[in-house]
């Protein structure tokens, strides 16, 4: 995919074979947040086109997230102190009888469904050479299991040791897992739980959901264009877990 920097000084948009300019409030907006040059190819786009394109203008927040990410470095940073050693505690210097309390307090709010788990898996093994989700890979175990599946393995141990301690033999337990996705591997994972079955899992126990994307621009803060009515975008990475609301 072939990348433009679009610079404010871009040649302006004028009217082309699909008619006038852009919306001249939108316009004058794109000026206040210095990202005129979005509209560069106006008259070259098609009405479905532009509309496109200005759906994808969240201009506050996009605004926002490059006056954070250009912000000056060296900013003062607020004194970090350690923390009180009254206020660690190491498992190595507890007593066995401790440790075996701590671990049935834990299963037993498993079983009471208190817990559930987040995996980040927007990333694509590119830098293997494949363009399908890092979850799918095998890591060379004489298994040949892949990520996805030594992590659901875990999350089907983990229910067993909890089912016991609860106060009804035979009872089941269901750790939820949410697992995101990006918009790049989203497909691709869904298909590969379904073609294993989700690796003894209920469907209902896992729940995919999608990353958020952010635009990318240049170093002095211009959009770059993917296409012409398309600002790039790239996934939010694992920070976007936290403006999900699932």
């Amino acid at each position: 995919m072939t990348e433009m920097v679009v610079a404010a000084r871009a040649r302006a948009p004028a009217a082309g074979r699909w008619g006038a300019g852009p919306p001249q409030e939108l316009l004058e907006r794109l000026k206040h947040y210095g990202q005129e040059g979005a509209f560069a190819f106006w008259d070259e786009l098609a009405p479905e086109e532009r509309d496109h394109l200005m759906e994808s203008l969240d201009l506050p927040r996009i605004d926002r997230i490059i006056r954070c990410s250009l912000r000056p470095q060296g900013a003062p940073v607020p004194a970090i102190e350690p923390v009180p050693e009254s206020s660690v505690s190491l498992l190595l210097s507890r007593t066995i009888k401790d440790k075996e309390r701590w671990w049935r307090r834990g299963l037993r709010a498993i079983s009471e469904g208190k817990l559930a788990t987040v995996l980040l898996a927007g990333g694509q093994g590119t830098q293997l050479g494949s363009s399908d989700p890092k979850g799918c890979f095998s890591i060379g175990l004489p298994s040949r299991k892949s990520l996805f599946q030594l992590q659901a393995e875990r999350i089907l141990c983990i229910q067993k040791l909890a089912a016991q301690c609860t106060d009804a033999p035979g009872s089941t337990v269901q750790i939820h897992w949410y697992i995101m996705t990006s918009p790049f591997t989203d497909e691709a994972t869904r298909k590969f739980f379904e073609s294993y079955r989700y690796f003894g899992l209920e469907p209902n126990q896992v729940t995919f959901f999608q990353q958020g994307t952010v635009p990318c621009v240049s170093p002095d803060g211009r959009f770059i264009i993917s296409f012409k009515n398309q600002v790039a975008k790239a996934p939010d990475d694992n920070g976007g877990v936290y403006a999900v609301t699932i």
